[in-house]
């Protein structure tokens, strides 16, 4: 409704030279006008055939791009001229001052410099352009565009008083509802269909306006004049305003269009590619990480696998398959070693095997430090595995992954090149502080460094940091004076500490300092607590400043909605100079998206995270300990059929604990269950109704799928027939037939290709051909084989004619037969090959080494239900249940009873049952028993590999062939619903029922106890940690300071409480501050103020300060390193993170503790903790027990050999110094 005319007019004025408006209507009309113009004749044509349409696009592109090079020309001769006028000026202003020397005369002024140039010479207005994107589209060819589209945000009042009160809005778009007769009069009018089309093509490629940036114009009414006064000539009533504005507005985006050339000109520009279809190769990956077991793979070692992977794919081909060739002979050549070794020597017997075994155990280290996890990890592996591989090799990986990583202070990372102090300036200062001070020297270095750290800490923690300590101390803010207590690391141990405090859930901020005195590195990790213990932080990934924009996003992410007539600074680039340019099939808005996080900060020092996202909302929680955990709730499932919105889904708890334990509580067969994983694979889970479920790690030996074979193969085909070939293919000669085949997916430059010979004729539609067509199958071709098979008639006077086509996949089978291929002719109709095929490899003893046969069936799952019984699921379908009174039900998926059970009894009896409920037949199996005659035990034993073992005390022992046992005591078996029951198996932790409690317990591979009772899931963690879970899904999660206290606080202060259902959370912390989130939404948080730094008042009433400086609970105590440059270092501790450790070592019955003053230093006590690993402890235990058992001593009707991997010996240490602090008045 705005005219625009008035507007253009002025542009086009004297007032604005720079601004050229270019009118395509009339570039037109002068290119018709023109003499043998190519253009005009174009023009001239379209309007004799389309009369009254406007002229498209690709029509008027090339005029304006004829006269944009005109004005680029004349605009180039003008800067010239220019230049040229201004050095003439500089060159006689330098003759007049010489002349003036010459003359003792003044000297002339210098000629005023010339202006400095603008971002562009000439802006160029397009009207009369575009009125569809194909219009625009016709642009991009020509290597033009449009930087600018800019919309005139005119109001509803303005376009009234333009047009007297008669002015209309325009009709609605689709989908939109009509407008009010009574707008607002400052309401900006709704833009047209032309405006909404160029501001959806803004970025696409290819469409002209791939770097146009839509930008609006907003004029402010003038304010009514005061009496007397004259109206201001302004708003969208007076064009030379609106021009004016219009003007200004351009300048900006040209400015901001060099600004945005700069910007990209700077950087590298990297295409992301599209994720492929197929799977990416993991080859390497997948290899290095299959020759180590689980339980040694720790992120180190699994991120050097990937980085493998990654140069790998990165390489040539040569490179490629030169890696896997010296890959393949490295494990050909250690075969063969050990084989050599084996068969070099005589045959040893079992005694000697041990004792090699034993021999190499007791070579490895034996005194661990805790510190050293990857070491750890590589000496405890499950007391549950049934072979214990080497994992020296990822310990050899891992170690050299952690060697080369930045460690802060390591080699001078981060601290001066050389020492700011001279070694004897460091003497002399430590000599003389020393010499005056009543205290040690390592008190005062201690001390020193400790008040470094803490205004290292206070100039990033703004709210501790004004809160002043208690009298009579006049100090504010931190004074770490709470740190006794002192770890000693080597480089290993320290970088391991902090690679896992960088990886932390919690993203602590890391602070830095250089104490010259010591030279050494202060290194805090803190997280700051703001006054109201919530905040509330907003960010984008940090792919967002790295994302390559077209000008329009990035005019747009420049701006960050200042209006467009500003011009801000130019943004600096990436300090890697890389920009990331993603497909244009990817969401932009993931990496657009901004994330709020809202952190709670309770006194038991946990971080409390709520994150909405698109995808579900998500609340995390992170511990003082490194305990992670998240509470995340899956999408509701829609049912098409219901009207009815979907209920929300039940929240689950994930929870990552200390040794690599991942915990999940969550939803499990219309209840809730808790399962446990361990870093050996082994995964544990039990529910609400008892029913324990075991699912092993996948087997080492499980087949891998299969590859392309190294040598080249010959596909033969033979016996070729067809039916159904029209025999009037050809109306002069008839039909002569001939099939042509084709390899198909395969990178060979030339193409295989055969043809069967010609056949003459095709009687009654049916062509048999017995020649044998040989393809070659190249290294690139996969397997099975993909061909095209064509069928043609040959023509002798031209082209043959194509009747039918179609694919065949060749079967995985070397040789077969196949009936019945289709091709499809065009009419729709089909033809029938029929064909005889085989492979033929190019290894010659492909064809006389037989196939590798088939795995045997493995168990992949089973699960222990409350009364004892033992169902087992295997890898090809089939389900096995074990029972207490020996009987067993086996349910075959496949073979001649596919989909039946068969059932055998104690006595052997068999019977089956069909799908359709009908039972058959099957013959008993034999049975026979044995009395012994000095223990008086019953020994039976049944040819399916069942052996029952009765006590004379009534217990009895239930052997079954996969090793799976089952003891009863003779409760159990005397009456129902009383005694115990013990479930063992190899490769599982013994599960223990008590049938008169209900109740089921079991270890996990890392010594917690799960169990259940009464609808109850509990879960007890060496860490300290535990956790309830009720029958009705709420959890109660115990964090592991809880464990430092004598009892839990009856007012349930400091249990984090977990409903899975609403998926919501609360807590009560020490202070009787209330914080309460959930999934919804929905953020409260009720503190309890009052004053958590006065001190305790004393009989005399005199103030107490707070005892060797500690802080108030709500602020989260830093985690404090001194990095020295060879890569070791200390942490400085508190008390109660000593007393947290001391907590979980209280309950082993292994550790032990020395202490033992230093003698460098009488103020110092060194606090020696040394303990077995719990793994260790159970591998012995359970040894012990086999061996103690006479179930074993009575196999021998069923020899069967076991394999007793051995334990080595492994006692782990911690040594700890303890040395007071100096006090806040001491310092």
């Amino acid at each position: 409704g705005y005219d625009t005319a008035a507007l253009l007019k002025e542009l086009a004025g004297d007032a604005f030279p720079a601004i050229t408006v270019l009118d395509a209507a009339a570039l037109a009309a002068a290119a018709e006008g023109a003499k043998d113009s190519e253009a005009g004749t174009a023009i001239k044509a379209f309007k004799a055939q389309h009369a009254g349409a406007p002229l498209p696009g690709t029509l008027l592109a090339p005029l304006i791009a004829s006269k944009l090079e005109e004005l680029k020309a004349a605009g180039l001769v003008a800067r010239d001229a220019a230049a040229a006028a201004e050095a003439a000026a500089a060159e006689a202003h330098a003759a007049a001052v010489a002349a003036a020397k010459e003359a003792s005369e003044e000297p002339p002024p210098a000629p005023p410099p010339a202006p400095a140039p603008g971002p562009a010479d000439v802006y160029c207005v397009l009207t009369g352009f575009g009125s569809g994107p194909a219009d625009y589209a016709g642009l991009a060819p020509l290597g033009l565009g449009i930087d600018s589209a800019v919309w005139l945000a005119v109001t509803s009042g303005a376009l009234r008083e333009a047009a007297g009160g008669t002015y209309e809005p325009p009709p609605p778009a689709e989908g939109q509802e009509a407008p009010g007769v009574a707008e607002a009069p400052n309401t900006e009018a709704r833009r047209d269909a032309a405006a909404e089309a160029i501001a959806s093509l803004a970025g696409t490629h290819g469409s002209g306006l791939k770097h146009c940036a839509c930008v609006s114009l907003a004029i402010e009414r003038p304010p009514p004049p005061a009496d007397g006064e004259e109206p201001a000539a302004a708003g969208w009533g007076v064009p030379a305003a609106v021009a004016a504005k219009v003007a200004e507005l351009l300048s900006a985006m040209a400015a901001k269009r060099a600004m945005y050339d700069a910007y990209i000109g700077a950087c590298f520009v990297v295409d992301v590619p599209v994720a492929p279809a197929a799977l990416p190769d993991t080859r390497v990956y997948a290899s290095l990480a299959n020759r180590s077991p689980l339980h040694a793979q720790g992120v180190p070692f699994l991120l050097d696998c990937l980085l493998s992977q990654v140069v790998h794919s990165a390489s040539t081909d040569e490179q490629a398959a030169s890696y896997l060739v010296e890959q393949e002979i490295s494990t050909i050549s250690d075969y063969l070693s050990s084989q050599l070794a084996a068969l070099s020597g005589p045959t040893k017997s079992a005694a000697q095997v041990a004792a090699d075994e034993a021999a190499q155990s007791a070579e490895r280290p034996r005194l661990v430090p805790a510190a050293d996890e990857a070491l750890a990890r590589a000496l405890c592996s499950s007391p549950y595995a049934v072979a214990q591989p080497s994992a020296a090799k990822a310990l050899e990986r891992e170690k050299a992954l952690l060697s080369g990583l930045p460690v802060p202070g390591k080699g001078r990372n981060g601290i001066p090149a050389e020492p700011a102090l001279s070694a004897d300036e460091r003497g002399v200062e430590r000599t003389e502080l020393h010499h005056f001070s009543k205290f040690s020297p390592a008190q005062v270095d201690g001390s020193m460094q400790l008040r470094a750290l803490a205004a290292l800490v206070n100039g990033a923690d703004a709210h501790r940091a004004g809160q002043p300590q208690p009298p009579p101390s006049k100090a504010a803010g931190w004074l770490l004076a709470d740190r006794p207590w002192s770890d000693e690391l080597d480089a290993s141990e320290l970088c391991q500490r902090l690679v896992a405090l960088r990886a932390a859930a919690a993203h602590p901020e890391m602070l830095t300092a250089y104490h010259a005195r010591d030279d050494v590195l202060l290194l805090a990790f803190h997280l700051p607590v703001p006054e109201s213990r919530q905040a509330v932080d907003s960010r984008r990934l940090a792919m967002y400043n790295k994302t390559y924009r077209p000008f329009g996003a990035w005019h747009e992410w420049l701006m960050r909605g200042l209006p467009a007539w500003r011009v801000p600074a130019p943004p600096v680039p990436p300090l890697d100079g890389c920009l990331y340019r993603f497909a244009p099939s990817f969401d932009m808005a993931r990496v657009e998206a901004l994330t709020t996080t809202t952190s709670l900060f309770p006194t038991d020092h946990t971080v409390i995270r709520f994150n909405p996202t698109a995808d579900g909302n998500r609340l995390t929680l992170s511990y003082h300990d490194g305990v992670h955990g998240a509470l995340t709730r899956p999408p509701p499932v829609f049912d098409p059929d219901s009207d009815e919105p979907p209920a929300a889904p039940a929240a689950s708890l994930a929870l990552s604990l200390a040794g690599g334990t991942r915990v999940l509580a969550g939803a499990c067969d219309g209840g809730f269950s808790v399962r446990v994983g361990g870093v050996d694979g082994l995964e544990l889970q039990m529910d609400c109704t008892g029913v324990a479920h075991l699912t092993p790690p996948p087997p080492a030996d499980e087949p891998a799928p299969v590859e392309p074979p190294s040598t080249a193969a010959l596909l033969k085909l033979s016996r070729i027939s067809a039916s159904g070939v029209p025999t009037d293919a050809d109306a002069g000669s008839g039909t002569d037939p001939y099939i042509k085949v084709t390899l198909l997916e395969h990178d060979e430059d030339d193409i295989t290709v055969q043809t069967t010979p010609l056949m003459n004729g095709a009687e009654d539609g049916h062509s048999a051909w017995d020649d044998v067509l040989f393809l070659t199958l190249p290294d690139s071709a996969p397997r099975p084989p993909l061909i095209r098979l064509e069928l043609f008639d040959k023509d002798f006077n031209k082209s043959d004619d194509l009747l039918a086509t179609g694919e065949l996949r060749i079967p995985t089978a070397l040789g077969g037969q196949l009936a019945e291929v289709e091709l499809l002719l065009p009419e729709g109709q089909k033809v029938l090959v029929s064909l005889t095929y085989s492979v033929v490899l190019g290894d010659p003893t492909s064809e006389v080494v037989p196939a590798k046969p088939a795995p045997l069936p493995y168990e992949v799952g089973r699960r222990v239900l409350p009364s004892g019984t033992v169902v087992r699921r295997l890898s090809d379908g089939a389900l096995q249940a074990l029972y207490r009174n020996a009987n067993v039900s086996m349910l075959t998926p496949s073979g001649d009873m596919a989909g039946c059970w068969v059932h055998t009894n104690a006595a052997g009896l068999r019977v089956g049952v069909r799908p359709t409920g009908q039972e058959f037949y099957l013959p008993p199996l034999a049975l026979a028993s044995s009395t012994d005659p000095v223990t008086g035990c019953i020994v039976t034993t049944r040819s399916d590999g069942i052996l029952v073992l009765t006590r004379a005390d009534g217990s009895r022992l239930v052997t079954f062939a996969c090793g799976t046992s089952l003891a009863m005591t003779a409760d159990a078996e005397k009456y129902a619903g009383r005694g115990e029951v013990s479930v063992s198996a190899p490769g599982y932790p013994t599960v223990r029922l008590n049938l008169r409690q209900r109740s089921v317990l079991l270890a996990t591979p890392d010594g917690a106890a799960l169990s259940s009772a009464d609808g109850t899931v509990r879960l007890s963690h060496p860490s300290g940690v535990s956790l309830q879970l009720a029958q009705s899904g709420l959890v109660e999660l115990l964090p592991a300071a809880l464990s430092t206290l004598e009892e839990v606080p009856s007012t349930g202060a400091g249990i984090h409480y977990i409903s899975l259902p609403d998926g919501s959370f609360r807590l009560k912390d020490a202070e009787g501050s209330s914080f309460a989130v959930d999934l919804g939404g929905r953020v409260e948080v009720d503190i309890v103020v009052k004053d958590e730094l006065a001190g305790a008042v004393a009989d005399d009433d005199a103030p107490q300060p707070i005892g060797g400086g500690d802080e108030p609970e709500w602020s989260h105590p830093p985690r404090l390193f001194v990095c020295r440059p060879d890569g070791s270092g200390v942490e400085l501790l508190r008390d109660a993170d000593v007393a947290l450790f001391e907590a979980c070592r209280k309950g082993d019955a292994s550790c032990s503790v020395v202490q033992e003053p230093l003698p460098s230093d009488p103020e110092a006590v060194s606090h020696c903790y040394t303990w077995r690993p719990w793994q260790l402890m159970e591998a012995l235990r359970r040894q012990a027990d086999d061996d103690e058992s006479e179930a074993k001593a009575l196999i021998g009707f069923m020899p069967r050999v076991e394999e007793r991997p051995p334990v080595a010996p492994v006692l782990f240490f911690r040594r700890l110094v303890r040395r007071e602090p100096l006090g806040v008045a001491d310092r």
